[in-house]
């Protein structure tokens, strides 16, 4: 439920988000976990996974980055993952609109306004202007920042801030404004920034999806299907097979080796992480969905669920690796870190085939 207090706090409920890596995944799962009706659904979704083919060489430092969930086969994040989601509305007022006087209102009331109402806010921003970016005072860099409340001192926002953790800070009101409006002015900015605009966000089950009630259920032939398409087995994934710019699965543990193979090869002296970090969220969220299913629907994978957290641990040691060597340009280190990625996939194949058949042992 929302709070609202004397001193001035209005919040609309979050929880810690299972996955951090890119705020637009944390928004979404931070309000999804918070609606337990909506618990299911998310169950049931982001097994599959997809990178850029040849991540490692990608031109763009930002595209280097790209590892994702997927539960549609239109690449990286866009708005499709709130158009197709039956658990949240959106409403979009794009950039253009506020040109020219053409959307008149005191945007900081607005959004206020929005928020009291129950939706919460995701809005483009300009983060030269906020000191909690490692671009503040120095460059004009479009991005999106989520909100689910305010203070007396300003907005409480939530993103992977300077330094990387994803954390809330109190952003002040006319900061927020300066920031909004940067992008406004500025096409080259906005574009930048992959909501086009102020998105507000209203979790509830859809009217067109009301009486889909298997969208609402845990539904283990669609999570078996699934965790066959991340495995790569034969005969499923072929939806996949003519997509020509992206790796699913399994398979996107090659395109992290080649990142490490690059360094091993003298060819670069740094190892972008974020795509390594993506990958851990995946496995953090693997592991959620083992204990829901766990006391849900299944029980008896408390060992699976174990072998599964092992193997997660040993991904987190491998990322921490990976920032060593950045720091420290020690070539001793990538031998370990190839045999250790070796090792998480060859383990995580294995593991996740138990699971698979205690699901499909029990589906009906």
């Amino acid at each position: 439920m929302e709070k609202n207090d004397s001193d001035g706090i209005f919040s609309l409920p979050i929880c810690k988000p299972i996955v951090t890596a890119t705020c637009e995944k944390a928004m979404l799962f931070s309000i999804l976990q918070a609606h337990e009706w909506s618990m299911p659904w998310l169950i049931n979704n982001f097994i599959q996974i997809y990178c850029l083919k040849d991540l490692y060489n990608n031109p763009s430092l930002i595209r280097r980055g790209t590892l994702n969930f997927l539960f549609n086969r239109y690449g990286d994040w866009s708005l499709f993952e709130l158009s197709a989601n039956p658990c949240i509305d959106y409403e979009r007022i794009t950039y253009q609109s506020f040109r020219c006087g053409g959307f008149n209102v005191d945007i900081v009331e607005f959004i206020k306004n929005q928020l009291q109402s129950g939706r919460y806010a995701f809005i483009g921003i300009d983060k030269y202007y906020i000191s909690e970016y490692a671009e503040y005072m120095t460059m004009h860099t479009g991005h999106t920042l989520f909100i689910n409340g305010f203070c007396n001192s300003g907005f409480m926002a939530h993103d992977n801030f300077a330094g990387g953790k994803y954390r809330e800070a109190i952003i002040d009101f006319s900061i927020i404004e300066k920031a909004f409006y940067s992008m406004v002015e500025n096409d080259t900015i906005a574009l930048e920034a992959d909501n086009y605009g102020l998105c507000f966000l209203f979790p509830r089950i859809k009217e067109r999806h009301s009486s889909f009630f298997e969208l609402f259920t845990v539904n283990q032939k669609t999570i078996s299907e699934s965790l066959r398409e991340y495995l790569m087995h034969e005969g499923y994934g072929s939806q996949y097979k003519h997509i020509d710019y992206f790796v699913f699965g399994v398979n996107c543990y090659s395109e992290l080796m080649r990142f490490i193979q690059q360094a091993m090869e003298g060819e670069s002296t740094y190892i972008d992480h974020r795509a390594f970090s993506h990958m851990f969220d995946h496995k953090k969220l693997m592991l959620y969905r083992m204990d829901y299913i766990s006391t849900h629907l299944l029980r008896g994978i408390e060992s699976t669920r174990e072998e599964y957290n092992s193997i997660s641990d040993l991904l987190q040691v491998t990322i921490q690796k990976i920032i060593k060597f950045n720091i420290s340009k020690k070539h001793s280190l990538l031998t370990s870190i190839m045999n250790n990625l070796t090792e998480i996939k060859e383990r995580e194949i294995i593991c996740l085939g138990k699971l698979l058949d205690r699901i499909e042992g029990c589906a009906v």
